[in-house]
């Protein structure tokens, strides 16, 4: 772990009125909200923020969010954290009061997380991304509540609010515990250099996926196809339900059908990113009947392949290879306002073969008391300690300066 020091000239008392404007100064507002006391005014504010937000991020759309609680944690109790003007929603994030634990002995915000969620955040309002994360940091240093960190475990280092994420927090004198990143496939585009067929996949791959296909031709006639009309979205579900079911994830109880919970979730969610045509999916089929399906989901200029099924009697032929390489040969076409499409898959998934881009996600730990700063240098030294009896020799301990 990395941490990011202040220097002396901006060590100062972290909750002293004097020294920081109020959290609830000038036209913006910070608040909580409980996603239970959601009104539908705050629903359509929610909607408005997330289209015109900095990047794109689906898993922090109501859309996902809603259905996710409902059905797959309906015993969590999320909490907004919204900045506001008026009625308008300026930035929002997502989180739930995380109790003391080893990690961090003191209460905390942690980043709302379901078990089919894949990226964490902020949405912020382009234009007012600056007061927003001001007034938020305010907030967090000055409100009324017993936290003490905020802490997120996927944040993608190449959105466009990262870094202002940063310098806003080191500014405001907030310290930051970054943990170590993670890259994961994806394809990232430029509407003005089309990809190539094939790029990025190397010689021995091409020629490995043409003659899985030629496999697959012999099984039947072969269509991958890009489905988004609203009228045959069921008919997509559907398929898709069933593929995914029908490998390993059926067999550890994975897969969205093994639940009615997940199966809930899924209709309800791929509805709502449909009802604003924000939803795609992908289909490989053989004499007609799909062998392969991906579901998609958009959020400005980025797309999100949320998940993958396919039939293992087809295994042979590769049918999640063949859907990966051929969307990224006419997905600019379909679509050529995407600038990415990020895999949401592990590092060292079989996506990595067949897409050549990377994104780097990583933790970051936003200490905003005393408190908090002194809980995470008792946990780090105590894990020092732990460390010397591990090893059985003298060391440093200039070396509690170093990483978590």
């Amino acid at each position: 772990m990395e941490t990011t020091r202040r220097s002396k000239q901006q060590k100062r008392p972290l909750l002293l009125a004097e020294h920081t404007p109020p959290y609830n100064g000038g036209p913006c507002r910070a608040r909580v909200l409980p996603l239970s006391e959601l009104t539908s005014l705050d629903r359509e504010a929610w909607l408005d923020l997330e289209q015109h937000a900095i990047g794109g991020n689906p898993f922090l759309s109501p859309h996902f969010v809603l259905p996710a609680w409902r059905h797959l944690r309906p015993e969590s109790q999320p909490l907004l954290l919204v900045v506001s003007r008026g009625h308008e929603w300026l930035g929002c994030g997502i989180f739930e009061s995380g109790r003391p634990c080893r990690r961090l002995p003191v209460p905390h915000l942690r980043h709302w997380h379901c078990q089919h969620g894949y990226l964490q955040g902020l949405l912020l309002r382009q234009a007012e991304a600056e007061a927003t994360l001001n007034t938020f940091w305010n907030y967090l240093l000055q409100g009324s509540h017993n936290w003490h960190a905020v802490e997120f475990t996927h944040l993608p280092r190449d959105v466009g609010y990262y870094d202002l994420l940063h310098q806003s927090a080191h500014a405001r004198g907030v310290e930051m515990i970054s943990g170590q990143a993670h890259s994961r496939p994806c394809l990232w585009f430029d509407p003005r250099q089309p990809a190539e067929p094939g790029s990025g996949i190397s010689p021995q791959r091409q020629r490995s996926l043409r003659q899985s296909w030629n496999w697959l031709n012999r099984q039947g006639e072969l269509e991958f196809q890009i489905r988004r009309e609203a009228n045959g979205l069921h008919a997509c579900q559907e398929r898709f339900l069933e593929l995914e079911a029908l490998g390993w994830k059926s067999t550890e109880g994975t897969a969205l059908k093994c639940t009615e919970a997940g199966r809930r979730f899924f209709r309800e969610m791929t509805s709502g990113f449909a009802c604003e045509e924000r939803l795609f999916f992908t289909e490989l089929a053989s004499s007609q009947q799909a062998i392969g399906s991906v579901v998609h989901l958009l959020a400005g200029n980025e797309a999100y392949a949320f998940k993958l099924g396919w039939d293992p009697r087809f295994a042979r032929g590769c049918p999640g290879y063949q859907m990966k390489a051929r969307v990224a040969e006419c997905l600019t076409t379909e679509f050529p306002h995407l600038t990415l499409l990020d895999s949401c898959a592990c590092e060292n998934s079989f996506i990595g073969h067949v897409w050549p881009g990377r994104r780097q996600i990583a933790g970051t730990l936003f200490l905003t008391s005393y408190a908090g700063m002194l809980a995470s240098q008792l946990v780090k030294t105590f894990r020092w300690i732990r460390d010397c009896g591990r090893r059985r020799v003298p060391v440093n301990p200039s070396e509690l300066k170093g990483d978590l």
